[in-house]
């Protein structure tokens, strides 16, 4: 099992508590994450560790996640 700490910013802070610490088994994905947190992964940008990844990159223990909605606006 590895543990990741999740942060979700502006409207994905109403999905859960932020930061979460957020178990998941070994070889686990980004999207394997944001299933757990029950986010659409098409509709959001994810930094892992301060860097932009894609949804197939593996997580390791205490990796930290940062969650970001695309926000769209005019």
């Amino acid at each position: 099992m590895i543990e990741i700490t999740v942060r979700a910013v502006s409207t994905l802070k109403t999905k859960f508590q932020t930061p979460a610490v957020v178990p998941l088994p070994e070889g686990s994905t980004v999207k394997d994450l944001l299933s757990a947190c029950e986010v659409d992964h098409n509709r959001v940008i994810v930094l892992l560790n301060n860097m932009q990844v894609n949804i197939n990159h593996k997580l390791n223990h205490s990796d930290q996640v940062t969650i970001l909605p695309f926000i769209i606006g005019g």
